[in-house]
């Protein structure tokens, strides 16, 4: 669970920039989920989890991500961080147990900020991740209400500031692969299923390489 005094804090400083939330519905009160999402600012991360912890009564939400600014201790007792190691196993490792305990992962398949109208490159770890584990896949597409920054720096400070509006999709029901050898096309078809989902959710289309 979050921890309340984070929980509080953060639902001050993050709901008012949440423009629009469809779909919480969806998101269940107990037992694993993988969230999917589309990236298209920094200040998605918050956000996102600030809303599906709103929702869920507390339930803490694990983060995979880059950013160590992430890691210090207030924000870590509301927000989950999950490292994204250079030897991805270990990543693997640690979304293996959460989900074993039942918990919410959310993972961003674009691996970066896309801010284009299309969606086409993805990495096939969450595929990877929800064919091994079998856990619901739930797509959320995020749109922007601003025109992106023109510098890198612009883009870090929208984490302070910029609003969102999140769509939160039904449950993907990727049991057709169950059981199946994981190798590359089953997984680019799996790729396929769930961010068409996220892009249409995201009103963006979703064009693979």
């Amino acid at each position: 669970m979050s921890y309340p005094f984070s929980r509080h804090l953060f639902r001050l400083l993050f709901s008012w920039r949440i423009d629009s939330a469809s779909g919480l519905e969806n998101i269940p009160r107990t037992g694993p989920v993988i969230l999917v999402s589309n990236h298209v600012g920094e200040q998605d991360p918050p956000l996102l989890v600030n809303s599906v912890i709103q929702h869920t009564k507390g339930r803490k939400v694990y983060v995979v991500t880059k950013w160590k600014i992430l890691w210090f201790s207030l924000w870590r007792n509301w927000m989950g961080i999950v490292p994204l190691f250079p030897d991805r196993s270990k990543t693997f490792k640690i979304l293996i147990k959460l989900i074993s305990g039942g918990e919410i992962v959310l993972m961003y398949p674009e691996g970066g900020l896309n801010v284009r109208p299309v969606i086409n490159r993805v990495k096939t770890g969450v595929a990877r991740l929800a064919l091994m584990t079998k856990t619901p896949i739930i797509p959320v597409g995020l749109e922007r209400t601003a025109p992106p920054p023109k510098t890198h720096l612009g883009f870090v400070l929208e984490i302070f500031y910029a609003h969102l509006r999140i769509n939160i999709g039904q449950p993907i029901d990727l049991s057709p692969w169950y059981g199946k050898t994981v190798e590359g096309g089953l997984l680019q078809e799996v790729n396929s299923e769930i961010m068409s989902a996220v892009a249409k959710l995201a009103n963006k289309k979703y064009e693979p390489e």
